[in-house]
């Protein structure tokens, strides 16, 4: 009888998916499709998802289960849709959204936290395809990605590892991280990116003086250390105001200013050099 009602279930679902939510959440993103379309003609630009498509997305999270999201991302990819474009325009700010329901008392923590599960879980279905177009043999550099101490942040944690492994980039990430165990990481292996997720004001507030004591005790003296996460989003300025080298928006965001920094950095090296060399002769 189980088996029978677990079948029953699954021929439900599978029936759902292909005849009510897929076909509702591939219209409006049809509608906008051929929006943007009519804006670029000239040059593929990425994919932008409208309010609406975010929220039906928003909404398939919280009341359906992970095979759906993961059926609706295969027809994207289907469609032509970039993995990049889903999970930076979709994938993002349907985040963004569960967290401002969880913050207005529209959906409880539990549904929350199980809808961003089946995120992070469609996430890790589709991380080999995304990762697949990655030929580049050197490794750019190395990065070590965490939450604030004691907090936790997985999948805007697990969407950025991904993004920096795709492009190359040597990558270690702690979902979740004690003071002293990311102490303890810093100093006893070198990495030339340090990347903190702020969830939080009281994070914030303790930030400055965790910088300052990472700083210290870095095995790589000129670590660069980068913040993002929600309030990264919602302060403009934090970095400046805790003494971090910059903050990111995005993944695609955080990539480019970690390239830029060791790009920085291999110029003043080489300028040293020749300058040594200038004086030996």
């Amino acid at each position: 009888m189980k088996q029978k009602g677990n079948e029953s279930h699954r021929a439900w679902l599978v029936k759902a998916i292909e005849t009510q939510v897929i076909p509702r959440l591939m219209l409006a993103h049809k509608t906008e499709k051929e929006k943007t379309q009519s804006h670029y003609v000239e040059k593929k630009e990425k994919h932008i998802f409208s309010k609406e498509a975010i929220e039906s997305f928003t909404q398939v999270l919280i009341k359906n289960e992970a095979e759906i999201s993961k059926a609706y991302v295969e027809a994207l990819i289907d469609e032509g849709v970039d993995l990049e474009d889903i999970y930076l325009e979709l994938f993002q700010p349907s985040a963004r959204l569960l967290g401002q329901s969880w913050e207005e008392d529209t959906e409880d923590f539990s549904a929350i936290t199980l809808a961003l599960w089946k995120m992070q879980h469609t996430m890790y279905h589709f991380s080999d395809s995304f990762l697949s177009d990655n030929h580049i043999a050197e490794r750019k550099g190395s990065i070590f990605l965490c939450p604030y101490p004691e907090s936790q942040h997985t999948m805007g944690l697990f969407m950025v590892s991904e993004f920096f492994r795709k492009d190359n980039w040597s990558v270690t990430a702690e979902p979740s991280i004690s003071n002293e165990d990311l102490k303890n990481r810093i100093t006893e292996n070198f990495f030339d990116i340090l990347g903190v997720s702020i969830g939080s004001l009281t994070h914030v507030e303790g930030l400055s003086t965790l910088i300052k004591s990472l700083r210290r005790t870095s095995k790589n003296p000129k670590i660069m250390i980068m913040i993002g996460g929600p309030m990264a989003l919602i302060t403009p300025n934090l970095a400046n105001n805790v003494g971090a080298d910059a903050q990111s928006n995005n993944a695609k965001d955080a990539i480019l200013k970690a390239t830029d920094f060791l790009e920085r950095l291999k110029v003043v090296k080489n300028e040293k050099k020749t300058k040594t060399k200038n004086i030996k002769n």
